[in-house]
């Protein structure tokens, strides 16, 4: 099948060559189905340009995602909490993922930083969510490591 600027024809491999050579064009593949080709009398240079510049353009479309990291700590004031959970809301308001941690070195405080944590889901629950297993706390140990991972509602 051979595509022309306004209309659709079926022509043989040679017709399609010569119509193609008197456009001072190229014949051009652009898809295949069972019983022929499909093909396009066109400049092939423009065409590969203009192929790429709309990969391109969807490449730059896209958005790629980032986990951004917010320490708290075991001594976090209420100011500095408030600022940490507006820098999470920003992040979370981009598009970013966002992942929590506390250190916990002395192993007798983690019910505290599990505590800090939960606020942080408390305070971030119009926005933020997390999966169920972090939610939980089951998953979130990592030797004193606690971690907690939103993403954007």
């Amino acid at each position: 099948m051979l595509i022309t600027d306004n209309e659709k024809e079926i022509c043989s491999l040679q017709e399609a060559l010569q119509l193609a050579a008197r456009a001072g064009s190229d014949l051009v593949e652009v898809g295949e189905s069972k019983d022929m080709s499909i093909c396009k009398i066109v400049d092939y240079g423009k065409y590969l340009y203009s192929k790429k510049k709309d990969e391109k353009d969807l490449k730059s479309k896209s958005r790629k995602i980032e986990t951004k990291k917010i320490k708290f700590g075991l001594s976090t004031e209420s100011h500095d909490f408030e600022v940490k959970i507006s820098k999470i809301r920003n992040f979370i308001s981009k598009g970013n993922r966002v992942e929590c941690f506390i250190l916990v070195k002395p192993l007798r405080f983690r019910e505290k930083g599990k505590e800090i944590l939960m606020n942080v889901l408390k305070s971030l629950q119009d926005c933020a969510k997390t999966d169920d297993s972090t939610a939980q706390n089951d998953n979130t140990d990592q030797g004193n490591k606690l971690i907690i991972k939103l993403y954007p509602k």
